[in-house]
């Protein structure tokens, strides 16, 4: 696992991008064409990225492909919430919109519903985006902040500074002995933003269980 490409680093992550478009696609599938409630779904798409997250920070350091599973099932859970979300969106709009256009001439309750649809989901658009600022920024402070602490003892201030700036060129210019104990660092480092992600994942769950309905919403 040591000295990867960028190349390869990046072909180690397809099953997550690809599994990311097979959650869309079976999301599709099962509120389309099983009509499954839609709460139902994005609970599964929640407990697929939980479960997922877990296995990722659990597995040993270097297992090797070990870890390919847990891409799977949180690129499939995070595909399938985001398909449903964008279906869930104008169909609210729409079922608020529907005693407005009782009372109006109906091009103009038409236009309405329009126009709250396209400003819902551009809201949905940048909420996702500020919310991916967000959930970066905690990451990549939790990443830095446990490095720091836990090579300040052998590296010098400005050796870990460099090292965080360009982290192959830092790492590169260590002794090989200290180069082990960076890389196992920069390992549990991961682990410990994946843990943190389950913590996302977890609020989301909570945040899902609010839109309950005592009907089932379905896909129209």
């Amino acid at each position: 696992m040591a000295n990867t490409t960028a190349l390869v680093a990046g072909i180690r992550l397809l099953p997550f991008t690809l599994c990311f478009n097979v959650g869309q696609v079976l999301a599709m599938i099962l509120t389309s064409r099983l009509h499954i409630p839609l709460i139902f779904v994005i609970f599964l798409g929640s407990s697929c990225q939980i479960i997922g997250m877990t296995i990722q920070s659990l597995i040993p350091l270097h297992t090797g492909g070990g870890k390919y599973g847990s891409e799977v099932l949180m690129g499939v859970g995070i595909g399938a919430n985001i398909a449903v979300l964008v279906q869930l969106t104008p169909q609210l709009i729409r079922g608020r919109d529907q005693g407005a256009r009782n009372n109006m001439l109906e091009p103009l309750g038409a236009c309405a519903s329009n126009h709250n649809t396209a400003a819902a989901m551009g809201a949905i658009t940048q909420f996702r985006a500020l919310g991916g600022v967000i959930g970066l920024a905690i990451a990549t402070n939790v990443f830095n902040d446990y490095v720091r602490s836990k090579l300040s003892k052998q590296l010098a201030p400005d050796q870990l500074t460099y090292l965080l700036e360009s982290v192959a060129t830092g790492i590169d210019s260590l002794a090989p002995d200290v180069q082990m104990i960076v890389r196992s660092v920069f390992a549990s480092a991961y682990d410990l933003q994946t843990k943190t992600m389950i913590g996302f994942a977890a609020g989301q769950a909570l945040a899902v269980s609010l839109m309950w309905e005592k009907k089932l919403r379905r896909l129209i």
